[in-house]
């Protein structure tokens, strides 16, 4: 951890040829002071940024190479500040703080890279795992499937009624109401697929809401064919989730 580093220098006006007195702070890589107008200025250095002297008699340098960041705005800047110190011992104070804190903010520059290559070679992993879940023993899930099966109805007496059910895109079961309109399940909403009696060819689909959904196959190929094929693209889709909420989550983290 860098030392923090404070006290006064005065600052050459943009306006003009003078210096005014202002109260600045090293902390963590950055360069901060209160302008004339009230606003809290700050300038955040780099390995780029450079603190040259200019006149060793006067204890007077510059400052270029960094991001100016103030209330109303952010952007690299190609502008030089220039400063004057109290005294030789207080230039020689500020010279190497401001050298400690280049160090420490090129250091966590290259640490944030690295830590988006970990995080971006985890998404890529990840999305490797969901693509190997897809294909694995040679198989991949079909995007479009289409069967004539019985669906338990939720009312009392709860009898079996004929549906087509069909999968489309990969992501929606769709199904006939008994009114002829189409109902559907997303699969980013499944919680579990499951084969609940192979004798009878039956399967059930349960959602995030527990939400319960019973299909009754006509032979129990057709069953093993939607059990495997929803088993696995729900198995993808939770790979696929769990990557990307990680994922936004460390991005989240590096924002703060």
């Amino acid at each position: 951890m860098v030392e923090p580093h404070k006290g006064t220098l005065w600052k050459k006006s943009p306006a003009g040829p003078f210096y005014q007195e202002r109260e600045f702070q090293l902390y963590r890589g950055i360069l901060s002071y209160t302008s004339g107008k009230g606003e809290q200025v700050k300038l955040h250095l780099s390995g780029a940024s450079k603190l040259q002297m200019t006149n060793a008699e006067r204890h007077e340098f510059n400052i270029n190479g960094t991001e100016l960041v103030s209330e109303t705005s952010a952007k690299t800047t190609d502008r030089v500040f220039h400063f004057r110190a109290g005294d030789s011992a207080s230039l020689a104070l500020w010279s190497a703080a401001f050298e400690a804190h280049k160090a420490f903010a090129a250091e966590q520059h290259q640490q944030r890279q690295q830590e988006v290559a970990i995080r971006d070679a985890e998404l890529t992993a990840a999305q490797t795992v969901s693509a190997k879940v897809k294909r694995e023993d040679g198989f991949k899930p079909k995007e479009e499937l289409s069967s004539t099966l019985q669906k338990k109805s939720p009312q009392f007496p709860y009898p079996w009624q004929k549906r087509q059910v069909r999968l489309q895109g990969g992501h929606s079961i769709l199904y006939q109401s008994g009114s002829g309109g189409e109902k559907g399940i997303s699969m980013h909403e499944v919680k579990i697929v499951r084969m609940t009696d192979p004798a009878a060819c039956e399967f059930e689909i349960t959602t995030v809401t527990d939400k319960r959904y019973l299909f009754r196959a006509p032979d129990r190929s057709t069953a093993a064919l939607w059990v495997r094929e929803l088993q696995q693209i729900h198995e993808a889709l939770r790979v696929q989730t769990e990557a990307e909420v990680g994922h936004w989550a460390r991005e989240a983290d590096l924002g703060t």
